[in-house]
């Protein structure tokens, strides 16, 4: 089941996300050390200000939560038809089960219904082939490539950049 999280969910909510980047650190723009930071009130505080242009949604399987996505709209008119896919993450033992594509399906659903975003984008790090898989499944484009993009201690790794047109 995929519903919005809410500031009731920031203790999993917080839990997921910290393992998700610890685990694949390349994966994510944000690291695990700041992270580990955040208050309860700070995840909270995310959490409670989800809308229609910013989001976070999870995937539950038997009440326990195994996956993540979120949206992000930017905030300047001269760039407000723009939406950032950001945070996809599923557990590990849950991997490979369709839980990604489903959450990515159910957000794609839910900024559609945002008449003023024109096209969601996203960022996949090229070694992370799950991802991309599941963007590219979704009807997500490639339209950039960024050699190291990312820096994980000492390596470099390259990221695509990804878009999906939701109307003309």
């Amino acid at each position: 089941m995929v519903r919005q999280l809410e500031s009731k969910d920031s203790a999993i909510y917080y839990n997921i996300r910290l393992e998700a980047l610890g685990l694949n650190p390349e994966a994510f723009g944000s690291g695990a050390e700041d992270w580990s930071k955040a208050t309860d009130e700070q995840v909270k505080n995310l959490l409670e200000k989800s809308n229609q242009d910013d989001f976070v949604l999870g995937y539950f399987q038997d009440s326990e939560l195994v996956g993540v996505i979120g949206l992000k709209r930017e905030k300047k008119h001269s760039v407000g038809h723009k939406g950032t896919v950001w945070g996809l993450a599923v557990l590990p033992r849950y991997r490979n089960q369709g839980i990604g594509k489903t959450l990515l399906k159910a957000l794609i659903a839910k900024a559609s219904e945002n008449q003023e975003l024109k096209y969601l984008r996203a960022v996949a790090t090229v070694s992370v082939l799950n991802a991309q898989h599941i963007f590219t499944s979704c009807g997500f484009k490639v339209y950039g490539l960024e050699p190291r993009g990312i820096k994980q201690g000492q390596n470099l790794y390259d990221q695509l950049f990804v878009m999906l047109n939701l109307r003309d």
